[in-house]
């Protein structure tokens, strides 16, 4: 493919993967958190097909700098994750960091008595 229809090639970076390493447990936790390959897995082909499909329409994080770009999105594994790109002079895409929140989701933070109503 060529022209504004081809979609750009991917390329994660040093600094990339040592933040999934930071954020992510050689092995899953003993509640079921997710490991690194979980998450090389289940997340990143959906980020890189997701990072350079919507390229053009990422979040512009330093204005008047198209050249860099944020994806925010909801994970499979993790509730929200975050990852920062920038367009390189070869065309790629490369992925230079990645956060994630890997808080369990749920509901009222202050129900101090389990109860799970309101009050």
């Amino acid at each position: 493919m060529s022209g504004p229809d081809r979609r750009r090639d991917v390329r994660p970076t040093r600094a990339f993967y040592e933040d999934l390493y930071r954020h992510f447990p050689e092995e899953r936790g003993s509640a079921g958190q997710p490991s690194r390959l979980d998450f090389e897995l289940y997340e990143l082909p959906r980020l890189f097909r997701d990072v350079a499909d919507r390229w053009d329409n990422l979040f512009q994080p330093i204005p008047g700098r198209p050249d860099y770009r944020t994806l925010i999105s909801v994970g499979i594994l993790v509730p929200v994750l975050s990852i920062d790109a920038q367009l390189g002079r070869d065309g790629v895409i490369e992925l230079i960091s990645l956060d994630v929140d890997a808080s369990p989701l749920g509901g009222d933070d202050d129900d101090s008595d389990g109860d799970d109503q309101d009050g």
